[in-house]
């Protein structure tokens, strides 16, 4: 970048184009100043040392104007101290100051049409000594160094950001069947219905599993969760327990409304291929809700076929389910702003009021949904990993045996089932060791702990 120039003119175009803001890093910063009173009988007050944007388009103008009209000679350029100037391009000799100043200096060329302001409030150390023509040489040296720095800062970045890929490609590589590498555009997608009582894992294993997916694939999976609609249509009005009571009829219509909503944006997200496998996580603890939302996934028309899993999340061990609503319920976003105490005691009645109502899956209901083809797989997961159970429909078992006996070319094509049926499948066999084991040592040091008996006396008041 060269601005110099034989004529004064040219150099005078130079040094203003050079203070332009595509001329300099988005990191600089310009401040010119000019000193007047009038300029051609027009008013024009801009006090000592007043700095102008050199960004805008009235500080532009104005300075063309008095270049153009010879307003404004070489001799106008002078220099002041500055601390937000041009980056740092042109560092004063370290000699100019005290040996305590820790900070940078740097020099800011003043434009004046005002001899008197040419050396007021300024040393003569700190004039310009160099011609328009070497000052415009010396900015564009230093402003080329400072973009070879900027260059060779976003080449290390580069390189940095290719290692870290590298280094999680191959850290998948060690791990990750190679089947899941890349997300293929499948004809089937998987809604994920789950079943359980407050405080039995439910939202737990739910994370737990979009995780994996996120870490071990490439398909995309999202949590839709009915009591996130509830808390958002409540706006901000407390629901406590008498919200659940199965004999609030008004509570008990609006939950169902909550819950239907939370579909709605779960099957709209597949139809536009937001996800491919999405979690509906609601209590679902009545054959009638699940019926009236299997039926609604499966009259869906999205362009895709629609699998249907329900996840059953149960808990029998009492410790457990304290553990859970301790460390999980009593801070969520219902209890915000509420004592502990408080928390706890509402929070069972909730859990009391879901039990009088509750009707676990049974193999009946199971069978009446493969009938009418609206569920593919039932898995039934106790106690945090203690019994972790996959069951296939009888139509699944049959395509994944068709499916086994197609050429890998016609898998890729017809892969209906296998794709998400291999996920589930590895995902149990794993989670004892990635998620069970941890989760019950943090509850048996819990149940141990002096918090827990703290805990205890609060629900027994």
């Amino acid at each position: 970048m060269s601005h110099t120039s034989d004529n004064a003119t040219s150099n005078k175009r130079a040094i203003f184009d050079l203070f332009d803001n595509n001329s300099i890093t988005t990191n600089s910063t310009t401040t010119t100043t000019i000193a007047t009173t009038t300029y051609n009988n027009q008013e024009t007050t801009i006090t000592n040392r007043y700095p102008l944007d050199m960004g805008s388009v009235e500080s532009k103008d104005l300075l063309v104007k008095l270049r153009d009209d010879n307003e404004l000679s070489d001799n106008d350029i002078f220099t002041t101290n500055s601390s937000s100037s041009i980056s740092s391009l042109f560092d004063l000799p370290s000699s100019l100051y005290s040996r305590q100043q820790l900070y940078t200096t740097t020099v800011t060329p003043i434009l004046s049409r005002n001899d008197s302001m040419k050396f007021k409030h300024m040393t003569p150390a700190l004039q310009l000594l160099t011609s328009p023509d070497e000052f415009t040489s010396k900015l564009d040296s230093k402003l080329k160094q400072q973009q070879q720095k900027q260059q060779q800062q976003q080449q290390q970045q580069w390189q940095q950001w290719q290692q870290r890929q590298q280094q999680a490609e191959l850290a998948k590589s060690k791990s990750i069947p190679t089947q899941h590498f890349h997300r293929h555009c499948h004809a089937t997608k998987l809604v994920v219905l789950l079943v359980g009582l407050p405080a039995s894992g439910k939202s737990t294993i739910c994370n737990q599993f979009k995780n994996y997916i996120g870490e071990t694939t490439s398909y995309r999976s999202e949590i839709y969760n009915a009591g996130d609609v509830r808390r958002r249509k409540s706006f901000g009005v407390f629901n406590d327990s008498t919200f659940f009571d199965p004999k609030n009829n008004q509570a008990r219509q609006d939950r169902e409304l909550y819950a239907t909503i939370t579909l709605n944006h779960l099957i709209s997200d597949m139809t536009n291929d937001i996800v491919d496998i999405g979690f509906l996580d609601a209590t679902n603890t009545t054959q009638e809700r699940r019926n009236r939302m299997l039926e609604s996934v499966h009259s869906a028309q999205t362009g895709y076929k629609l699998r249907t899993m329900i996840l059953d999340v149960q808990c029998t061990d009492t410790n457990l389910i304290n553990y859970n609503i301790v460390k999980g319920k009593v801070n969520n976003q219902d209890y915000q702003n509420k004592s502990n105490q408080l928390a706890i005691s509402d929070f069972k009645r909730r859990l009391n009021h879901y039990k009088t109502v509750y009707e676990p899956v049974t193999w009946q209901e199971l069978d009446d949904y493969e009938q009418r083809d609206m569920i593919q797989i039932y898995v039934k997961c106790i106690n945090a990993g203690e019994s972790f159970e996959v069951n296939k429909t009888k139509f699944v078992e049959e395509e994944l045996e068709r499916e086994e006996e197609m050429s890998e070319a016609e898998k890729s094509e017809e892969d209906l089932d296998k794709w998400y049926i291999d996920i589930i499948d590895e995902f149990r066999s794993k989670y004892n060791d990635l998620e069970g084991k941890k989760y019950h040592e943090n509850v048996e040091r819990w149940v141990n702990s002096e918090e827990h008996m703290i805990k205890e006396d609060e629900r027994e008041e």
